[in-house]
């Protein structure tokens, strides 16, 4: 039938790690960002049934060449009258790789806390490659919070660029980052933005 066409076809190779640390290899559904940020669609074949896996299961999965997730803890505001932060895992998409890594969560916010005091669906985050947290980078305080980090190394933002909170710019932000750490060499850097065909 065209509706189980349909369904294959948002089937993609690709695979991903176990919360063992082992790879598994077969198809994934690529489902919205929204969807993908709490679920992964796996079938080990054509032929095989569908599971779902959330972010507690898989440590990180990768459809085709430039879509790669990892499961990642971010801390949400505290509930009324909590002193602790609730930690939830997600997962981001990761946009650039290297000692200074660049994620998006695309978030679909309910009645509950939201993550980081935000009430934005699409929020990036980085990850120093010594630091195993991530590091919120809010819509508003973004800029100033990375030039911060990059006089804090002896670097400085270019001037006269408007870097908007969008994928590409966020990255050329990232990369700025990445150059000021290791003196211009960005062997150690990858970068997905692009969208795969595959």
């Amino acid at each position: 039938s065209i509706s189980s066409l349909i369904a294959q076809e948002a089937f993609k190779r690709g695979f991903y790690i176990d919360s063992n640390g082992e790879k598994i290899e077969g198809l994934i559904k690529k489902l919205n960002p929204i969807d993908l940020s709490e679920v992964m669609i796996f079938k080990a074949n054509e032929e095989a049934p569908p599971k779902a896996l959330s972010p507690e299961e898989v440590q990180s999965f990768q459809i085709g060449e430039t879509w790669i997730y990892e499961a990642v803890d971010i801390e949400f505001q505290s509930a009324e009258g909590r002193v602790a932060p609730i930690y939830r895992t997600f997962f981001m998409r990761k946009l650039v790789d290297g000692p200074v890594a660049l994620y998006r969560l695309n978030y679909k916010k309910n009645n509950e806390p939201g993550p980081m005091e935000s009430d934005q669906s699409l929020l990036y985050f980085m990850r120093l490659e010594d630091q195993n947290n991530v590091i919120f980078l809010p819509p508003h305080t973004y800029r100033s919070h990375i030039g911060e980090i990059l006089t804090k190394q002896g670097c400085a933002l270019p001037g006269g660029i408007n870097y908007r909170y969008r994928d590409e710019q966020m990255a050329q932000l990232i990369l700025i980052l990445n150059e000021c750490n290791s003196g211009n060499d960005l062997s150690a850097v990858k970068i997905y933005l692009e969208e795969d065909q595959a």
